[in-house]
């Protein structure tokens, strides 16, 4: 299988589901304030990484590695000795 195209990133692994997600995001529009500041060094965003986070990048070349490896771990598990 291979990923033609898609919409959005990924969020950053447990960032608390939706709604957490949606926490994350506003901190990603709001940076400069303390609670966001913070919010963004928990989840790896410091300063030397401002602007690294993009909620509306897709990365194909991503998704594709990921369908790969997740293909090849499941022939591995199936295949006959």
């Amino acid at each position: 299988p291979v990923c033609v195209g898609g919409m959005g990133a990924c969020p950053p692994e447990d960032v608390g589901g939706v709604g957490g997600y949606d926490e994350f995001l506003e901190a990603v529009k709001h940076p400069n304030s303390k609670k966001n500041h913070e919010l963004l060094a928990w989840y790896g965003y410091g300063d030397e990484h401002e602007g690294i986070f993009d909620p509306v990048a897709f990365d194909i070349d991503g998704a594709n590695g990921e369908l790969l490896e997740s293909f090849a771990k499941s022939k591995k598990k199936t295949a006959l000795p």
